[in-house]
């Protein structure tokens, strides 16, 4: 196996790329402190396209999260500001929180409540969970959007075909 070292330390080829998408993480970051950030691009969750009904509620606190579980039907979104499946299926998930008022819909941010993802089994983003009376009844894997309007709908009270 080849490997590419620098001093004692010897990354193997196939790992190079994810050690170097890690390691410009921590620069960029340690760069957003600095007077240099005025010329590095800004990422934020916020990207994709504005829905002025969107009605997604953002779980900020593991307290917020308990009280939405009081809620009769809640779809939850669990996302990352760096996935782009995620950023895909957004504007989705908010036209159907704008459509559905029977349906509360959340989004919880994995790396900033990773412990909300690791208590419900969330490995892979996009991923979305419906909760009954805060029973959890079903998960969906993926940015598929018709298999998230088939999952919203079945569950909901509202007809959520695509020329709504």
């Amino acid at each position: 196996m080849s490997c590419f070292c620098i001093g004692p330390i010897c990354i193997p080829w196939a790992a190079f790329f994810p050690f170097l998408v890690v390691l410009f993480k921590y620069i960029y970051e340690f760069l957003l402190k600095t007077p240099l950030a005025v010329f590095l691009p800004k990422f934020n969750e916020e990207e994709a396209p504005d829905i002025p009904e969107s009605k997604v509620v953002k779980v900020t606190s593991e307290e917020h999260w308990k009280e939405l579980l009081k809620i009769p039907l809640l779809v939850i979104q669990f996302t990352a500001v760096w996935c782009g499946p995620c950023k895909k299926i957004s504007p989705v998930f908010q036209s159907l929180s704008a459509i559905d008022t029977n349906v509360t819909f959340a989004k919880i941010d994995i790396d900033k409540l990773p412990d909300l993802a690791v208590e419900n089994g969330v490995s892979t983003v996009p991923q979305f969970h419906i909760f009954e009376d805060g029973a959890f009844k079903e998960k969906m894997v993926g940015s598929s959007e018709q298999k998230l309007r088939k999952l919203v709908e079945k569950y909901s009270k509202c007809d959520l075909k695509k020329d709504n």
